[in-house]
């Protein structure tokens, strides 16, 4: 589950700790909190959910650095200076592929509350089997267990102004996290991430199917009523 919140005022402080200089910058940001619940499972194979306790694990953690990656590109934050939009994140459940559909659901919480982007977030999950097994797309936590290795990849994905309508997005990689370096050969890389673009772009045109059948039913937004008190969304 993720909602956005926001836009609200930046004080100095933090956008000089977000800042990589000491000089102070106008531009608006994304912050992302991603936490799982207890109850979430998923901590056998090394993935985010089976948190014990409340601080953030060192998983929870790299995973929504990831999502804050992934999403710069994304966000039109000139559009929004010197404020703050928080994205949070919640993992109810870990049954595989959990950072992938928590960069769809951050992403669609974001449109949904109309904050300006470039696009829609894309994300898929690849793994390949021991043994030079067959890649295995949106993983199964046992799947996810049983791989040789794994990647998430996260997209921007748009449609060209010029395509016909109902093609597919384009999607521009933002970020590919490798686990489990031993089981990629360069040949399976290269389709891994072939597949992971490809399945990545298939999801994204199915968040902007959503929000487009949330806008004609009267969803809100960044100008109207939705953005100011947040949005949320779930993926499975």
């Amino acid at each position: 589950m993720a909602a956005a919140y926001g836009p609200r005022e930046a004080d100095r402080s933090s956008l000089l700790a977000s800042s990589s200089s000491s000089s102070f910058s106008s531009e608006g940001r994304i912050t992302v909190d991603l936490r799982s619940a207890p109850f979430s499972g998923g901590s056998a194979n090394g993935t985010l959910g089976g948190r014990t306790r409340p601080a953030q694990t060192v998983a929870e953690r790299a995973a929504a650095a990831s999502l804050a990656a992934a999403l710069g590109p994304l966000v039109l934050s000139s559009q929004f200076p010197k404020l703050v939009v928080d994205v949070c994140v919640v993992v109810l459940e870990d049954g595989g592929s959990a950072l992938a559909a928590a960069a769809l659901a951050a992403g669609a919480a974001l449109a949904d509350a109309g904050v300006p982007m470039s696009g829609v977030l894309g994300a898929a999950a690849v793994a390949r089997a021991r043994g030079g097994g067959p890649i295995v797309l949106d993983p199964s936590a046992e799947e996810e267990a049983a791989a040789a290795a794994r990647c998430e990849l996260l997209a921007v994905c748009s449609s060209s102004s010029s395509a016909s309508p109902g093609a597919p997005s384009t999607a521009t990689i933002t970020q590919v996290c490798f686990s489990g370096g031993g089981g990629w050969t360069a040949d399976g890389t290269e389709a891994a991430v072939a597949a992971g673009a490809a399945a990545a772009g298939a999801a994204a045109d199915a968040v902007r199917g959503a929000l487009k059948r949330s806008r004609e039913e009267g969803g809100g937004g960044w100008g109207g009523g939705g953005g100011a008190g947040g949005a949320r969304a779930a993926m499975e």
